[in-house]
């Protein structure tokens, strides 16, 4: 068994495009990387409202906030779950050969089933983050599988299960959700490969849905920040 990387398999009940917009902005990390500097620079001078006179290659957070409180207003601004390392939807924007990726797509559908989470992804580890997840997004009916190996090993088989329904999660046995691991986009991996013009392939929107979902996500944080009733 490989316990480094291990193959993730998630399947589940549809959920509403709008819905899908929340998970992927909060289960990101606020995390963007790709080799398309200038649509990751746009992301984080809108996150900051900081407008750069250049482009800043291989840009990362840390050259857009000046310190830690502000990273963490941010963080708060788009009610980020702080805890989510393994569950990530690297929908926006992806360095990853594969291209954007995670078990909540744009359109609503939960599925997944071409790449591997690690390193090292401890089953107590994933559990506590779909708990996490969970305890947010309480509309959320999937099964989530870790196999004992990456998805495009041979001799693959489920090693743990995950149940997420009500806002709860179970670990039971591996059953046959007849879905199993497989392989990513062989078009994409072909055009990374040959070194041909694939950042278009690294964006899983356009620049402008990105910022439309930024926005749509930190008024809905706001607004439900106001309808909680104050603590005493």
């Amino acid at each position: 068994m490989s316990d480094k990387w291990m193959g993730l398999v998630v399947v589940g009940k549809k959920i509403t495009e709008e819905q899908a917009k929340e998970i992927i902005v909060r289960t990101s990390g606020l995390y963007f990387c790709s080799n398309d500097h200038k649509f990751v620079q746009e992301l984080y001078e809108h996150i900051f409202n900081k407008k750069l006179d250049h482009i800043v290659y291989h840009a990362s957070i840390c050259e857009f906030c000046d310190d830690k409180k502000e990273l963490n207003f941010a963080m708060k601004r788009y009610g980020i779950l702080p805890g989510i390392e393994y569950l990530k939807n690297s929908q926006i924007v992806s360095s990853y050969i594969g291209g954007p990726h995670g078990w909540c797509n744009w359109d609503g559908t939960i599925f997944t089933n071409s790449y591997n989470v690690g390193k090292y992804p401890s089953k107590e580890y994933i559990f506590k983050e779909w708990k996490e997840i969970a305890r947010e997004f309480s509309y959320l009916d999937l099964k989530c599988q870790l196999w004992n190996g990456e998805v495009c090993d041979e001799d693959n088989a489920p090693y743990v299960q995950y149940n997420v329904k009500n806002g709860k999660v179970k670990v039971v046995e591996p059953e046959d959700l007849y879905v199993y691991p497989g392989y990513m986009d062989i078009q994409r991996m072909k055009l990374v490969i040959l070194g041909g013009n694939h950042l278009d392939f690294e964006c899983g929107c356009s620049i402008e849905h990105a910022i439309e979902t930024l926005d749509f996500v930190e008024e809905k944080m706001k607004n439900d920040t106001k309808r909680k009733p104050a603590k005493h």
